[in-house]
């Protein structure tokens, strides 16, 4: 927990100071996004520097294992604004049966499996717990099209 708490206090620095002293921060970061990886119970998203993708918080679509407290469902929704900042996702929202996901083009940069791990916070953060059929359309900024999906029933990510 100590380590989650350095990671989250390195996250804040990095985005007070923008890019001054982000060396060092980015070192620092790193260092503890480390030792914080050996523990199996990692919740805090990390920051990166803009160049690199950001990484996700653990999540899966496993039922039994989505934690729906409130300081993980906000670390999940500070990781999605992280996202959107970044240039990947748009607007995202649920009416409890499906939700929705504004994908944009840096998304297509990603490969499958960073597309999988960014899309089960979303998906996690939406999710009530009750539905298992609950999924998340993924819609393409420029055309508002749905261009795939992505949740528990359909085994993860599906890309048309």
């Amino acid at each position: 927990m100590k380590k989650v708490l350095i990671v989250l206090g390195i996250v804040a620095a990095v985005v007070v100071l923008g890019c001054v002293g982000t060396s060092v921060l980015v070192s620092a970061l790193g260092k503890a996004r480390e030792s914080a990886r050996a523990k199996a119970t990692v919740l805090a998203p990390s920051v990166e520097v803009a160049a690199e993708k950001p990484k996700a918080p653990v999540v899966t679509v496993d039922v039994a294992t989505i934690d729906k407290s409130e300081e993980t469902q906000g670390k999940r929704e500070a990781y999605i604004k992280t996202l959107s900042a970044s240039g990947f996702f748009g607007d995202s929202r649920s009416n409890g049966q499906a939700g929705r996901v504004v994908v944009k083009p840096a998304f297509y940069a990603l490969d499958f499996k960073k597309k999988e791990e960014y899309l089960s916070v979303v998906y996690a953060y939406y999710w009530d717990g009750k539905d298992d059929g609950f999924f998340m359309r993924l819609l393409y900024s420029k055309t508002n099209k749905e261009v795939g999906q992505y949740g528990k029933s359909l085994g993860g990510l599906k890309m048309e």
